[in-house]
């Protein structure tokens, strides 16, 4: 800290990140910093120091993972098949509640390419479908989705609703960490908060298919390819811990469906204080 501001370099803030890391502080700025420093070292083509700064960071993580907020263990620290077969009871779960589920984001993103868990990710992403006319349709249906995962999944602990995102989340007696994205069928068309907005249609995703996890088949898009070049860009293929994903236009286009959820927590709180409904 006794560095002098204009002599505080890329350099100088690796290695506050490390140390941060190392003590498990800052968790936001942790993540903020790590993007500048890989947006900069890509910038100009440094990308030797970029993968000499990951690894230094991934020492420092000793076997847990910054996940933009707060520091947790990564999968690669844990039993990943055990998880595996806990993910597939989660599925068995979620049919029997009348629920189409499959693979989401980067949990179909490490299966399809390597058939695992992605080892510096933390949670598990699951796109659950569900029914209605209209958005407020979606984010009531989103609600009952909550109180049927408490009904039917005993093993769910922290049950809870995102607070700014459509996502129900909860976590398993197995130490899993599980985000329920909404997910349905308009016209033809699949939408999947955040990444698919239409770009889809009812081909690409049914009948659903099949992807490993540690040997574990799990139900996926009958074109899982073509969701995640949405969801990752073309390049999905190729591994990159720094990929961020734009909120911004996620909200844009999805600006209604957030608008009505934002009226579902809200209304949901008042009933709570009031003493009229369930939590």
């Amino acid at each position: 800290n006794k560095v002098p501001r204009a002599e505080r370099g890329v350099d100088w803030t690796e290695r506050v990140v490390r140390l941060y890391c190392v003590h498990e502080m800052k968790g936001n700025r942790c993540f903020s910093l790590k993007k500048k420093i890989a947006a900069h070292r890509k910038q100009r083509g440094e990308l030797d120091q970029l993968a000499a700064f990951e690894t230094a960071l991934e020492n420092a993580l000793d076997g847990k993972v910054l996940n933009g907020h707060d520091f947790s263990p990564s999968f690669k620290s844990m039993d990943r098949k055990a998880l595996a077969q806990d993910l597939q009871r989660i599925f068995v779960a979620l049919e029997q509640a009348g629920y189409t589920a499959t693979l989401n984001s980067g949990t179909l993103l490490g299966a399809v390419r390597d058939g695992d868990f992605i080892g510096h990710d933390d949670d598990v992403d699951l796109a659950v479908f569900v029914k209605g006319a209209t958005e407020k349709d979606i984010v009531a249906a989103i609600g009952r989705l909550r109180d049927d995962v408490a009904r039917t999944m005993p093993f769910a602990t922290d049950l809870t609703f995102s607070k700014n995102s459509p996502i129900v989340k909860f976590n398993t007696t197995a130490g899993l960490q599980v985000d329920l994205f909404a997910a349905w069928e308009w016209d033809g068309k699949i939408y999947v908060w955040p990444h698919t907005c239409g770009e889809l249609g009812h081909d690409d995703v049914f009948p659903l298919a099949t992807q490993a996890i540690q040997g574990i088949d799990l139900p996926a898009p009958r074109n899982a390819e073509a969701m995640l070049a949405v969801n990752y860009g073309e390049n999905w293929r190729i591994p990159d811990p720094n990929f961020t994903f734009s909120w911004s236009r996620a909200r844009k286009r999805f600006a209604r469906l957030l608008s009505a959820y934002a009226s579902f927590l809200r209304a949901r709180k008042l009933r709570r204080i009031v003493g009229l409904g369930k939590a």
